[in-house]
């Protein structure tokens, strides 16, 4: 029943497809797809974190359903959740908490949750989470059975857990605890019993510190926080989770980021406060048990890892997330469940109808936070809705809408996430891109300038900056800085094509092919350098050697806009015969105008072109026309005139010829 509720309270979000982050941890990892990735998997540090079950998980499911199939990595995360809840129902029912069904349930269905499962990149939480209490009940039974057998299968579960995230380290604490709400005193056994689990935790621990301080970039000025306000993050973050789990109002992807001072007397009244709650529940033992205490230091100790005293990648955004609760919650959710089950021991009707009412309002929030992880743009949308000073969340809309070519829109969130973080070096190089793409190039200059000032060596500020120049005819300031932002990353195939093109304009041919085959090398799926590597090569009259440039880019980026259109176009309007094919040039145009969505009226012009150079001369004059009625929309009327020239020679039946 709790599975199945599970999945139809999921159908929303296992109808989405993927959002932030998936593009890494799923269908742009080359670790899922190249020869011996399994391997480098278990054995390299080229993982976004080194969780190798989890990208196992998704290698798996890539070779079954494959990455145009979301819903298949959504249901494996629902499935692995809903494992989970009715693994909380044994072990709560198993150290003789009230209602351990129930909660359960409500661990199943509570949309605080949501996150945590509708989220594919989040497979992290609901793997580790299963495999964390597979451990948890497999040491339970090791110390109720006495076998070693158990004991070692906990251990190999523990570790599991482990390589799926690190946040399930605080295991051995939390067995310590279930020891101490059974009045079982701590004895030496049990520290030796449970010292791998210690060392292995701390281990892994370590190596997850390291990743992500190193690989994923949790270091600066946003993680510079003091010891006192460390505590003071600590002490406050609790409050938010708890009061999350009891009213789960306006959950959302970004929280705000709050403001830690520690130098206010008011901040200070969360950590009194956190104090008195643990103080209070540890004095009311006699009174009201071990239940309340051990429940609080559960929720206390769980979350430990996510309080702040670890620097991790989500805290530049926030210093709270749905998910960092995953696992944590269920102190608070077995506390009150617990709770109520005793005060309705009595009154079972009451106690039904009150559980069902709750499950169905749970499951009712559920459904409805999982269509906010329909899409991007969507997920975005929701966040700034929740949180209009989510600056990410601005600028990952701006991307997404730029990338379309709105760059209206764009702008718009950009200069709106810019208020919130006016000293982001990545929202200013975005919006100078914007803004370039739009002709204001003295405005995304300005942009470009701010970020250098901000960051001097900033490698994007340089490049684009000298891209700006470049678009603008001043080649020398442009070779100035894409020769700075070289030598800051060598390594960068977008910055060698750049600099090789701004040589060949400048007619240093030997120079620019040499950066522009190093881009090659650098990454043989960069589209733009074999695009600007077939420019340098038409332009030096090695048309040949052009053509088997943008093919070749074709098999590495086979929906290049820039590399189609080249070599349609060289294909459809070569002066030397040897050059033309029409029926391929044909080809290539109408892929271009798919992939495009028959926006751009060059695009459109060069489909008219292969026509005509196939001989199919009634097609080609009704796409030139078309082109000609695109580039008049537009407002480009120069563009325009050029394709009504050429309809003329249509009408005769003659093809289009490039001057030799």
């Amino acid at each position: 029943m709790v599975v199945t509720a599970t999945f139809a309270a999921y159908v929303p979000a296992m109808r989405g497809g993927y959002v932030w982050d998936d593009d890494q941890y799923l269908y742009e990892n080359e670790l899922l797809t190249e020869p011996g990735c399994l391997r480098a998997i278990w054995t390299s540090t080229r993982a976004p974190q080194y969780y190798p079950l989890v990208f196992t998980s998704f290698w798996i499911e890539t070779r079954l359903w494959g990455f145009g199939f979301p819903a298949g990595f959504h249901a494996v995360n629902v499935a692995l959740h809903s494992l989970s809840a009715v693994l909380v129902w044994m072990i709560l029912g198993r150290v003789g908490v009230p209602g351990a069904w129930f909660a359960g349930a409500v661990f199943a269905l509570h949309p605080v949750h949501v996150e945590s499962v509708a989220w594919i990149t989040e497979r992290k939480n609901v793997l580790s989470g299963m495999f964390y209490l597979l451990a948890l009940l497999a040491y339970l039974r090791s110390e109720e059975r006495r076998h070693l057998t158990w004991y070692l299968a906990s251990l190999a579960l523990f570790v599991l857990a482990l390589l799926s995230k690190t946040v399930t380290c605080t295991l051995p604490l939390v067995i310590l605890l279930i020891g101490w709400l059974r009045r079982r005193p701590v004895r030496l056994a049990d520290c030796v019993r449970l010292a791998p689990m210690f060392l292995l935790g701390l281990a892994f621990g370590l190596l997850t510190a390291w990743y992500e301080k190193h690989r994923v970039g949790a270091q600066g000025t946003e993680w510079d926080l003091s010891f006192f306000q460390q505590l003071l993050l600590a002490a406050r973050a609790p409050w938010f989770y708890a009061g999350k789990l009891l009213w789960p109002a306006k959950l959302t992807f970004v929280y705000p980021r709050w403001r830690i001072d520690d130098g206010s007397a008011g901040q200070w009244l969360w950590f009194a406060a956190t104090l008195a709650v643990v103080a209070g529940s540890l004095l009311l033992v006699r009174r009201a048990g071990r239940g309340p205490a051990a429940a609080v230091l559960f929720f206390g100790v769980t979350l430990g890892p996510a309080l702040g005293f670890i620097d991790v990648y989500p805290m530049r955004y926030s210093f709270v997330a749905d998910h960092f609760q995953y696992l944590a919650s269920l102190g608070i959710i077995a506390l009150f469940v617990g709770g109520v089950a005793r005060l309705l021991r009595a009154k079972a009707k009451v106690g039904a109808t009150i559980g069902v009412a709750v499950l169905a309002v749970l499951a009712g929030l559920t459904f409805k936070q999982g269509h906010a992880y329909k899409d991007q743009q969507t997920l975005w949308r929701d966040t700034i809705a929740k949180n209009e000073d989510a600056w990410m969340a601005h600028n990952n809309l701006g991307v997404i809408l730029a990338r379309r070519g709105e760059h209206d829109a764009a702008v718009t969130h950009y200069r709106r996430a810019l208020i919130s973080n006016p000293d982001n070096v990545e929202l200013h190089n975005n919006l100078g891109v914007t803004l370039a793409a739009l002709g204001l190039y003295d405005e995304a200059i300005a942009e470009y300038l701010e970020a250098l000032r901000l960051q001097p060596l900033s490698r994007e500020a340089h490049n684009n900056l000298g891209q700006a120049y470049t678009d603008l005819g001043r080649l020398n300031e442009a070779l100035h800085h894409l020769r700075i932002a070289a030598n800051i990353l060598p390594e960068s195939a977008k910055v060698c094509s750049n600099l090789g093109m701004v040589l060949a304009r400048l007619e240093r041919w030997t120079e620019a092919e040499t950066e522009l085959r190093k881009a090659i090398r650098i990454d043989p799926k960069y589209a733009s350098s074999y695009h600007n590597l077939g420019v340098l090569l038409s332009r030096t009259e090695r048309v040949d050697e052009a053509i088997d440039s943008w093919k070749t880019g074709l098999q590495r980026s086979p929906d290049s806009e820039l590399l189609l259109y080249s070599l349609a176009w060289t294909l459809a309007t070569a002066a030397n015969p040897q050059h033309r094919d029409g029926p391929l040039a044909v080809a290539l145009a109408t892929r271009l105008c798919e992939v495009n969505g028959f926006r751009e009226p060059t695009y459109v012009d060069a489909l008219g072109a292969a026509f005509a150079e196939a001989g199919r001369s009634e097609e080609a004059i009704r796409r030139a026309e078309q082109a000609a009625q695109l580039a008049r929309a537009a407002g480009r009327e120069d563009l325009a005139g050029r394709i009504e020239n050429r309809i003329s020679l249509y009408q005769k039946g003659q093809p289009y010829r490039q001057n030799p």
